[in-house]
């Protein structure tokens, strides 16, 4: 049985590997941000995991971003306050919607290097917003999502096609008026 240490070293690992960069669903930086950024790069995160096909996306804290050489972090996400000195990680899971339940692990690489890690689930059928704005990683930005409309539909019908489902005994009636008017 793999401990926590050696599990996360082999995915941070792997993601290196896999990727030699930071994408639309993975990021590196050296030390904490702010709050604000912090709830934008969550919502980015997942939406672009959904892009990409990910069940999870993930931020790294203790990498370099431009190097990718582990460097530790000193970021203590319980000793974080957000705005009105509340909890950092209570006030993300408030200002993000849906309710993702993305997780905070904290290991050492290798054994040694302190490292934090966010895991973000991927967005499904909605995308993940921050405080009712949504994200999304292009190039090296974060940016609003909603400008990019092919993405948007992408993520809106991620996973289940509803609309390919035949529902049996179903009538117009069954349909949402405001929905018929949205898409026509």
């Amino acid at each position: 049985e793999m401990n926590k240490n050696e599990k996360y070293t082999h995915l941070l690992d792997e993601q290196i590997r896999k990727s030699k960069q930071e994408n639309r669903h993975l990021e590196f930086k050296s030390n904490y941000q702010e709050t604000d950024k912090l709830g934008r790069y969550i919502s980015a995160l997942s939406n672009g995991a959904c892009l990409d096909h990910q069940d999870f996306a993930y931020l790294f804290f203790g990498v370099d971003d431009d190097t990718l050489e582990l460097k530790g972090t000193t970021f203590d996400s319980a000793k974080v306050k957000a705005k009105g000195n509340q909890a950092l990680e209570l006030y993300l899971r408030q200002m993000v919607e849906p309710k993702i339940d993305f997780k905070i692990e904290e290991f050492h690489y290798r054994g040694q290097i302190r490292i934090v890690m966010f895991k973000i689930p991927a967005a499904v059928n909605q995308p993940t917003t921050y405080q009712q704005k949504a994200y999304i990683r292009v190039d090296s930005h974060v940016t609003d999502l909603s400008p990019y409309v092919d993405w948007l539909r992408i993520i809106y019908t991620s996973r289940i096609d509803w609309s390919a489902s035949v529902i049996e005994d179903a009538t117009l009636d069954d349909l949402d008026p405001e929905a018929i008017v949205l898409a026509k």
